[in-house]
């Protein structure tokens, strides 16, 4: 892999929080309003047939944005870390390739439900221009 390849920045939106604080609502909106896709990363959601206990968004919740990385490792296939990172990389590229940024969502299992979100952006986001 060239040095520069290394360094090139690639735009993503990542929203963390605990179970059930809505990350999920937020990202399909943020996809709305940039025009682009969600990549789980929610160690469970990955897993077919993992409905129960997993907050997987239904295909009406997703309302038509494009997820990647749910669905799509059978309960009994192996699944690391490592396989993860190099899927995720590779959709994240993609979406790039596309001139879109990336929105990723993961839960947060140590934050108290009780601690408050905070948001801290680096950039000014600016709205699609139509």
């Amino acid at each position: 892999m060239e040095e520069q390849e290394l360094q090139k920045k690639i735009p993503l939106v990542v929203i963390v929080g605990p179970t059930a604080s809505g990350k999920s609502k937020l990202a399909v909106e943020l996809a709305h309003w940039l025009q682009t896709e969600i990549v789980s990363a929610d160690s469970m959601q990955i897993y077919r047939g993992m409905q129960i206990g997993t907050a997987k968004p239904t295909v009406e919740e997703m309302e038509g944005i494009a997820h990647h990385l749910i669905d799509f490792v059978e309960l009994n296939e192996p699944f690391s870390v490592a396989d993860y990172v190099a899927h995720a990389k590779t959709c994240v590229e993609r979406i790039a390739q596309k001139g879109k940024p990336g929105v990723e969502q993961r839960p947060v299992q140590s934050t108290p439900k009780s601690a408050p979100v905070q948001v801290q952006p680096t950039a000014p986001v600016q709205q699609p221009q139509e």
